[in-house]
């Protein structure tokens, strides 16, 4: 097994076992309010194990060396693990890859959570384009663009629940805080703990 291969694998153990072992925990905990199920989840993962499988064979027969792509897939890979591993610390008591809510959750704000309100998914589509430049497959980017149409239908889903449940704090969230866009978000926080600290003064 090559180093490269190894590290690929390792990363996506520590990123993803956290992920399944705190989801099985979490579904002993008391629901409110379950989404209406569909199959969407299911199909990311599917997609998400396809494009991870193929990626895995390419990088083990890759037997030319690594170029600058190869390089920038591989810091994509480790960046959205980064961001995945943070939210998903932030989370962890309400965390399930189902649309739910439990009795006890909170709305969860703070850390990567202020940048941008849906920083788990963000880190899934980076992490797959990492795999695709890592692997030079660049023919398998539709599924990619597959798992980010999906992603931004239930993040629809998921706004309205939380307006829902948490009413005037999730509007105003939604409010500040963008989807997916990094970079803005980043300016708003900024803007945000400016205006914040001048009120204070």
């Amino acid at each position: 097994m090559s180093t490269i291969t190894f590290l690929f694998l390792t990363v996506f153990i520590v990123r993803y076992i956290p992920q399944l072992i705190i989801d099985i925990k979490n579904k002993q905990n008391e629901i409110l309010f379950r989404a209406k199920t569909d199959l969407r989840s299911e199909l990311i993962m599917a997609i998400y194990v396809i494009i991870f499988i193929v990626s895995l064979i390419a990088i083990s027969l890759n037997q030319t060396g690594f170029n600058f792509i190869n390089q920038a897939g591989i810091a994509l890979i480790l960046l959205g693990t980064i961001i995945g591993l943070s939210a998903l610390w932030i989370i962890r008591y309400e965390y399930n890859e189902e649309l739910v809510i439990y009795t006890n959750g909170k709305l969860r704000t703070s850390g990567v959570y202020s940048i941008i309100r849906h920083p788990l998914r963000v880190s899934l589509s980076i992490e797959l384009l990492g795999y695709i430049l890592l692997s030079n497959l660049l023919i398998i980017t539709p599924l990619l663009l597959i798992v980010i149409s999906i992603q931004i239908i239930r993040t629809s889903s998921e706004d309205k629940m939380l307006l829902k449940f948490y009413g005037d704090e999730a509007y105003l969230y939604q409010q500040r805080v963008p989807s997916f866009n990094f970079i803005l978000g980043l300016l708003k926080l900024v803007s945000y703990r400016r205006s914040k600290r001048l009120l204070k003064v």
